[in-house]
């Protein structure tokens, strides 16, 4: 059974609820130009307040080895997800030197795109759409044969959730879809799991 994701997890969210639906992954995002974006303090109040059980994924894009160093040595990220220019010696030096998970992040548009990620030395790879955070998908019939392990994510909702997950994918990936005007919405976190776990 696939895995659930929830990103973009801020310190306004209802992580109460949160640990009541226990998603396998929150994600919480560093990059500062991002709507979603959370202080080392904030991520800190957040990581000691969710369930332990619950993965603390740090999202970052071309971030400083400092900042991800010092989330990871706190404990308060258990993986690493880059969506930036990170190069494979990157990913590679991550891995040996804070001895934790790393998800590479893909855009793809065509299938040449996906062939390029595979080849990735990350743990995870995940798939999004080229503009990550637009709310659209891309053409998930360039992923059928990948056997490698992969977040999902890009234009994901309760319409096509079950289309999703007959890829077989790790995790599915969502931040949007469980909004509502920019923030967690319960009911839709709800749903997602019902359908996902039902």
């Amino acid at each position: 059974m696939s895995k659930i994701k929830f990103c973009g997890i801020k310190s306004d969210s209802d992580l109460d609820y949160i640990n009541q639906l226990a998603p396998d992954y929150i994600g919480m995002v560093f990059a500062p130009k991002s709507k979603r974006v959370v202080t080392f303090e904030e991520a800190k109040k957040i990581s000691q307040t969710l369930k332990p059980e619950i993965t603390r994924v740090g999202v970052f894009v071309d971030a400083p080895e400092s900042l991800i160093a010092k989330l990871v040595n706190n404990q308060v990220i258990q993986v690493i997800q880059l969506h930036g220019a990170e190069d494979e010696a990157t990913i590679r030096h991550y891995q040996q030197t804070l001895k934790v998970p790393v998800i590479k992040a893909f855009g793809i548009q065509t299938p040449d795109d996906v062939k390029k990620a595979i080849q990735s030395p990350a743990d995870y790879l995940l798939f999004d759409y080229k503009v990550a955070g637009s709310g659209k998908s891309f053409d998930w019939r360039y992923i059928r044969e990948v056997k490698r392990e992969y977040f999902l994510a890009g234009g994901i909702n309760r319409e096509n959730l079950k289309e999703a997950l007959s890829l077989n994918p790790y995790a599915i990936d969502l931040s949007s879809a469980i909004e509502t005007n920019g923030r967690k919405d319960n009911q839709k976190m709800t749903t997602i799991m019902n359908i996902m776990r039902g």
